[in-house]
């Protein structure tokens, strides 16, 4: 995994430990997942092939359920919390600048998918 989702990964688990989520690990996957399907949907209105339109509705369906899954298998808690020992101490200047970092690929991505969606 990049240092760049690794780091992304601390950020929101250490976010949600905070505010007491009962399962954080599972909520920072739901979060992944969330994020990855809508840069998808980004890449299909560049990219129509993508879609496959051949697949009928129930293949989607499933396709989406094994992505969840895929994305449950991979967050998982020794996974999260190796990033959490990697970053723990890292200096306020950083933190600062990787903050942006994350805010910027997290609302650029909604923003293309949205501004690549409604001019399709």
């Amino acid at each position: 995994m990049c240092k760049f989702y690794r780091y992304l990964s601390y950020r929101i688990y250490t976010r949600l430990q905070y505010k007491k989520d009962p399962c954080p690990v599972m909520t920072t996957a739901l979060l992944f997942y969330i994020l990855h399907l809508v840069q998808f949907t980004g890449l299909t209105c560049i990219f129509p092939f993508l879609l496959l339109p051949v697949m009928d509705v129930t293949t989607q369906y499933i396709c989406v359920i094994a992505f969840f899954t895929l994305h449950v298998l991979i967050w998982n808690r020794k996974r999260v919390e190796k990033c959490v020992e990697e970053f723990k101490d890292e200096l306020a200047e950083k933190k600062r600048k990787r903050t942006i970092l994350i805010l910027t690929y997290c609302f650029g991505s909604f923003i293309i998918t949205t501004i690549l969606f409604f001019n399709t």
